[in-house]
Parts: C-alpha cells; structure tokens; sequence
C-alpha cells in the first residue's frame, strides 16, 4: 500500500477499476517505452460508500474481477447489467453492528478489517485474502464467510498484512507483514523513520502452517509468484525496489536486488511473459508538467522495459494484465494517502541531501512548512478544574457522600477513548485510562490530521494542548478527576482555522514523543534522532 499525493476528485468516491481496453503491445528488452491509460480508458463505478480496490484477482474460471474494498468485504463484478455483488464478507459484519453493509456507513479500518492483497488457489477455488488488521482469511469457492487460516507467524502477531499471492502448482500462498512495529494506519512511519520489522511468510494450506522466510526487511509490499515457482518477488516501498527471494531450489533462503523503480512501488503482479507488472506512486514524468508515471513493466531479467503514464487524479495500486487488456487497481480509501507521497518523495530527497552534506542531521528535515507565522497565546475563558459528570454505567461508578452523610454511588456517562480505533474522535467529558494514554493519542491525531500543537500545561493533574498556528483556537484540556483516578477532557475547541497543508517536522515530532516520557516512544525518538 503506497500511495501519493494528489487532489481530490470525484473519482475518489467512485472509481474501483480501471481498464485499458486497448492491447498492449509487447516492448523490446533494450527500450523503455512510455504509454497513456488515455486511450480506451473505461471507469467502473463502486456502490456508494465503498471505494478503494487495492487489489483484484479472477477466479479459475475466468470470473470477476474481484475486489476487497474499504468497509472490510470482497466484491464480485458480474457485467455491466448485475455490475457489482457481495462475495465474502467477515466475522465483523455479523458481530459489530456498524460494519453492517445494509447501514452504508463510512467506518474505520481497523473496526470491520481492510483486505489488501487477495489470490485465487485455482485448483481449490479458495481465495486467500491479506486484511491489514484481521489476519491471513481464506474465502471458500461458493464465498460467503471469510475464515481467518492465520494471525500471527513465529509467537509475533501479524500487525500489517500487505501483498500476497499463491503458487498455483503447490498451493503454498505468500504474504507480507509490513512492519511488526507500526500498523496499516501509521504506514507513513514505516518510511519516514527507516522501519525495517517487515516479514515475508509462507503458509502450508496442507500443515495449517505459517513460516517466517524473511524478516528484519525495510516496508515489504506486493509479492509475485515467478513463473517457475522457484522464487517471489517482493516490491520494497521505501526502498523503490523489487527484491528476488529464492524459496526452491540450490538457492532457497538467499535473496538478491532484481530491480530499481522510479517510484515508490505497491502491488506487483505477473505479466503472463515472465516479467511484472508493479504499480508505482510518486513516480515522476518528463518534467513538471508531464503526466506521472503510475505504473511499469519489468522483464524476467529485471529491467524496465515499459511505462505507463496516468492522471494527476488516479492512484494505482495494482496493474493486472488479462486478455489483451490492463486492469488497474485504485487505494483511495484513506485520507492519509495523500501524504504518504509527499513524505516518501522528501525523504528520499532529504536522504541524498544527508549524504552529501547539505544537512547537518534529521531534525533538518521539514515537511512543506509553508508561511509559518509565530505563534501567538490565545486565551480560553471558562476553563474550570473540574470535569463535568452525569449518571452513566455501573463499571464506571464513582462514590460521593450526599447532604445527609450517606454514601452515594453515582455513575458517570462519558465514553472512554478506544486506542484500537485511529479515528477515534475526541469529545467533552472523553475518558483516558492515565495521562499517558492520552498523550500517546494526541501525537497520534497529529500525525493523522497533519497538525502541529505545543503543550502550554504538563503536570501531574492538567495536560492543555494548542495548535502551534497563531490565532488558531484549537485548544483541548484534560485533567484527572480524583474521584476516579481517571483522566477525562474538560475544555476542548475542536476546530482548526490554519492551514490545511501544515505538516509536521521530525523535529516537531520528536518533541511530541519526548513529552510522552515512555519506552514505546523513546525508541522512536531514538530511531528519528539518529
């Protein structure tokens, strides 16, 4: 899952496939030629509220394609007159009220799963899904319930499945987890701070079986089965590369460079001649004007032997060659996206400036801090020592003691902030289990919402954040209340008037996780410091 920056459009919201309907002819070995998705060019159109189709496979009868989509089920295209249908869907659409299809709503990731690369065992009919949050799931031929085959490999839980794909002869299918430090949400760290946890994993769907071949690799993402069987090939997002892994044969176990992109690559899928097709973001055109290239062909020996050029508006994730034409995947499906390009292209630029000598360290490193003006203390009225309380749930009661000296037990209604959710948005009256726990949430928000704050109050009963930004009045409270031992928000203006560009310096950041006073983060301000 890579993707870069680009402007909305309509197309987000509805775009799923895109397919070149004009064949391709097959390139030269020495040349490097260079084509349109202009010509031919047909859109097809997802139900409403669903979007992002990061991978795509057909089925061995020739069915499809299908697609994994954004609320967490896989979807089957049947004609332009049945169009889209439900194939498979998960555990969590039957146990959490909100991942619900019927409800059309638009929900977090990481409550009802996101499947990412998914691969047909042909002979079985089994689909084989990577979700980026529930695990290795297997869909039978008939679909319906997806069965999770596989949640953790070595004693290490998978944290961000990414890329997969079957080999057809043995039926063994290989994934990748992304990181074991960072999840699916926070993939714009696996890059900005070097993170190398990535796995490549084989499962025996005969033993049941998941095997760790590679670990300790820098952002593992798509993976292609070779023509042979004898090796994969893993696309490296940070590392704009492809990598050969031997898994048969005198050389299994080893590992060796195949390819270097120019971009950062997502999924990568066979050409059907013994090369790939890998999809690319952040790939850079002719000049500044020129279209972006969003998509190459590799040979068997690993060169780049065609590019396809696309819009300002698409982002492809996946580029499926089948029947003469190009089916192109598009992960839309997260507003983070449209960062992930503008950090993955600086840092690279930024990295080349490190060897060279034109910075000094990483605290050098800026991401488009444009017209900062200094910041300027606005003052909030109102803002009492006490949080507000009502009667809520018996586990969240508290004891007080009435007018006539007995004891009176009262409950509190506020809700209690849920770190498993990303999005979780902040409220009056939100619950957090320590300071600790809501700091860790507010470094989160602004990476999320690419905002900068500073702590103007951190002690050990008051923690009070504001935007960085002069005249913002984005400002939020949180106190411990003494009768529950408990931190809860008392003052919170949820509103920004800066800049919407504004983003976050490693620098900036690092000051975040500092104040946070925690191993998790001290090793993260340890990685950005050196």
């Amino acid at each position: 899952m890579a993707a870069h920056a680009r402007p909305l459009h309509p197309y987000y919201y509805l775009v799923l496939l895109l397919i070149m309907l004009l064949p391709l002819a097959a390139a030269a070995e020495s040349s490097y030629e260079t084509k349109s998705l202009d010509p031919g060019l047909v859109v097809m159109t997802l139900p409403e509220p669903v979007s992002g189709p990061e991978s795509l496979a057909f089925d061995g009868r020739g069915g499809g394609p299908y697609s994994g989509v954004s609320d967490g089920r896989i979807l089957r295209w049947q004609g332009r007159l049945r169009g889209w249908t439900d194939f498979a869907y998960n555990s969590k659409h039957k146990s959490v009220a909100i991942c619900s299809p019927e409800k059309k709503l638009v929900v977090p990731e990481s409550v009802c799963g996101r499947p990412l690369g998914l691969q047909f065992h042909r002979r079985s009919g089994d689909l084989y899904v990577a979700d980026a949050y529930l695990g290795l799931l297997r869909v039978p031929a008939r679909g319906g319930l997806a069965e999770v085959v596989a949640a953790e490999a070595g004693g290490v839980p998978f944290n961000f499945l990414n890329g997969l794909d079957v080999d057809q002869r043995t039926g063994d299918v290989y994934f990748t987890d992304s990181s074991t430090t960072f999840r699916r949400s926070d993939y714009q760290l696996v890059v900005a701070l070097g993170d190398a946890t990535g796995r490549l994993l084989r499962y025996d769907w005969r033993a049941r079986r998941v095997a760790v071949l590679h670990g300790e690799l820098s952002y593992p993402n798509g993976v292609a089965v070779s023509a042979d069987g004898t090796h994969v090939v893993v696309a490296h997002t940070a590392l704009c590369e492809l990598r050969r892994y031997w898994v048969r044969g005198a050389r299994a176990g080893t590992s060796e460079p195949f390819a270097e992109l120019p971009g950062y690559p997502d999924n990568v899928r066979p050409d059907g001649s013994g090369g790939y097709w890998v999809a690319l973001s952040g790939g850079g055109g002719g000049g500044d004007a020129a279209p972006p290239t969003v998509a190459v062909r590799v040979s068997r020996e690993g060169n780049v032997t065609e590019a396809l050029d696309g819009f300002s508006f698409v982002s492809v994730s996946e580029v499926a060659e089948r029947g003469g034409a190009l089916w192109l995947g598009d992960d839309c499906s997260s507003g983070e996206d449209e960062e992930a390009g503008e950090i993955l292209s600086q840092f690279k630029v930024f990295k080349r400036k490190l060897k060279t000598g034109d910075v000094g360290s990483l605290d050098d490193f800026v991401l488009e801090k444009r017209n900062r003006k200094p910041t300027e203390f606005i003052e909030i009225e109102g803002e009492g020592d006490e949080t507000p309380y009502e009667e809520s749930y018996e586990d969240e009661s508290v004891e007080e003691v009435g007018s006539d000296g007995e004891l009176i037990k009262k409950r509190d209604c506020y809700r209690r902030f849920d770190a498993t959710n990303p999005s979780c948005p902040f409220e009056i009256g939100m619950k957090f289990t320590g300071k600790r726990e809501f700091k860790e949430a507010m470094v989160r928000y602004c990476l999320r919402e690419r905002k900068v704050i500073k702590y103007l109050k951190d002690d050990d009963s008051r923690v009070r954040v504001k935007c960085d930004w002069a005249h913002c009045p984005w400002v939020c409270l949180c106190s411990k209340n003494s009768r529950t031992e408990s931190w809860q928000v008392a003052t919170l203006v949820d509103e920004h008037t800066c800049p919407q560009e504004e983003t976050i310096s490693m620098l900036q950041l690092r000051g975040l996780l500092k104040s946070m006073r925690n191993s998790y983060c001290q090793t993260l301000v340890e990685t950005l410091c050196r």
